[in-house]
């Protein structure tokens, strides 16, 4: 039984209620036109070959080709967002252009991916940006999509830029396109392809409130917030990157490997013992201190084997695990690199999502919307969640088409707005060179601050796995 079906409401609109994971990223939704925590700015920077690398206006009119012609192969690219739910609407022709016009943001010269991240405000409907000229060469431009994240998720972004380069690239995708039949394409709910129940036992409910438990039982780290900034309203969002040069990339992974570690675990490893120093700035730490966060989770890898994500479903395909990393030994002492790492991938690889916790996501992510919709209004430190993205390379491809038609992806980032005290600490790799971020609000935190966690990041990662003696 399908439980959150596309319902036909009129002759051209389908609702669909929303799922576990929407139903949370919903909540924290602000009203139109203002800064909204939680959305998702996915950015390529990319150039194009051949003629159109001397015609702005030819590939503007490319760009908004293929956007429409995204929106006809993954139609809930336009559902519209509400509180409870989506609806879209099958459009005619001057619905068409008006939705174009109205989510294709063509943007003066100047403005950059990371000066958007800053200033986005909340749309309703996904929407893509073009900025012209503004990568890091002359040539090179960016594309932000710009998301609400019950709409779709970090992966699901790669999913999307892979499909929508295949089709600038191909022709016979992007022409003869008749929208009426698109509906039949819109994606299934998450809760479905999981077969979850449509209502939580009382047990259900129980071992939902038994996984998350931990995570009342530690002290959490977190970076210190100064007094004078702790009762601030949030401002804007910011985000600050460290990559790896490709050597030091390559020596990770092979360190992780020769260890048994993945470059997931060194990271979080690496994070908790970062972490463990700015929070206590010296001091001695709590016995019951740990790395307390949500863990986001990939999780088209529990969907039936029938289902395929890949041609670009905009959807929200990802959930969080309860992560509760004790720092500190029995005996007072400091848990090493190793120590941390090795527990870090037994819990993420070692079977964390049993059989039955599989059931409890509704109940569970319930209970993590209001621990964080319940926090401290005025906190001393920051709270985290925690992304791996993986390697990008295996979802975006370096280049498409061939010849004077080809275009060619220089570079793959994705931020996360912050409207609160919360940071989210991401990684992944692009053309072999791992990059740590972090996004956060600056109202509470300064760049210099958090550039200087990720530095000692960096340092407890290629000293802890070896890769360097001193740091």
């Amino acid at each position: 039984m399908v439980a959150y079906p596309w319902i036909k409401s009129s002759d051209n609109t389908y609702e669909q209620k929303y799922g576990f994971i929407e139903r949370f990223f919903a909540r924290f939704l602000s009203e139109e036109g203002k800064p909204s925590q939680f959305t998702i700015m996915a950015t390529v920077e990319f150039c194009v070959r051949g003629s159109l690398s001397q015609n702005a206006v030819g590939l503007e009119s490319r760009l908004r080709q293929t956007w429409r012609a995204m929106r006809y192969y993954s139609p809930s690219l336009a559902a519209l967002s509400g509180p409870d739910g989506r609806t879209y609407h099958v459009p005619g022709d001057e619905s068409l252009a008006d939705w174009e016009n109205t989510t294709f943001k063509l943007h003066a010269p100047g403005v950059t991916a990371e000066k958007l991240f800053s200033a986005v405000e909340r749309t309703g409907l996904i929407t893509l940006h073009f900025l012209p000229n503004a990568g890091t060469t002359d040539d090179t431009h960016q594309l932000v999509l710009q998301a609400e994240h019950q709409n779709i998720d970090g992966r699901g972004t790669y999913y999307f830029f892979n499909r929508f380069f295949t089709i600038f690239t191909t022709s016979s995708m992007r022409q003869d396109i008749h929208f009426g039949d698109e509906w039949s394409r819109l994606p299934p709910m998450m809760d479905d392809l999981l077969s979850l129940p449509i209502t939580p036992s009382e047990r259900d409910k129980s071992l939902a409130a038994e996984w998350i438990s931990p995570l009342a039982s530690v002290s959490p780290l977190g970076i210190p917030i100064p007094p004078s900034r702790q009762s601030l309203p949030p401002t804007h969002s910011l985000r600050s990157v460290l990559p790896l040069s490709q050597t030091e990339t390559t020596a990770v992974i092979a360190a992780c490997k020769s260890q048994g570690l993945t470059v997931t675990s060194a990271w979080v490893a690496g994070l908790a013992l970062s972490l463990a120093h700015f929070h206590s700035g010296g001091q001695a730490l709590a016995s019951n201190a740990a790395l307390a966060s949500f863990a986001a989770c990939d999780m088209r890898r529990y969907f039936p084997s029938t289902f395929d994500p890949k041609p670009g479903q905009v959807a929200c395909y990802h959930a969080a695990i309860p992560t509760a990393l004790r720092v500190v030994r029995d005996d007072g002492g400091l848990m090493s690199f190793r120590e941390l790492a090795g527990t870090m991938k037994k819990e993420f690889h070692g079977g964390s999502i049993t059989e039955e916790r599989g059931r409890v996501w509704g109940p569970f992510v319930e209970m993590a919307g209001e621990a964080i919709m319940n926090g401290d209004p005025r906190p001393e430190r920051g709270s985290l969640l925690i992304s791996s993205l993986g390697v990008e390379d295996d979802y975006v491809q370096h280049e498409y088409g061939v010849g004077d038609d080809g275009v060619e992806v220089v570079d793959v980032w994705i931020g996360d707005t912050m409207m609160s005290a919360m940071n989210l600490w991401m990684c992944h790799t692009w053309d072999g060179r791992l990059n740590l971020s972090v996004t956060y609000n600056g109202a509470y935190f300064e760049e210099e601050v958090m550039e200087g966690v990720l530095g000692r990041l960096k340092g407890e990662l290629l000293g802890g796995l070896g890769v360097v003696d001193e740091w």
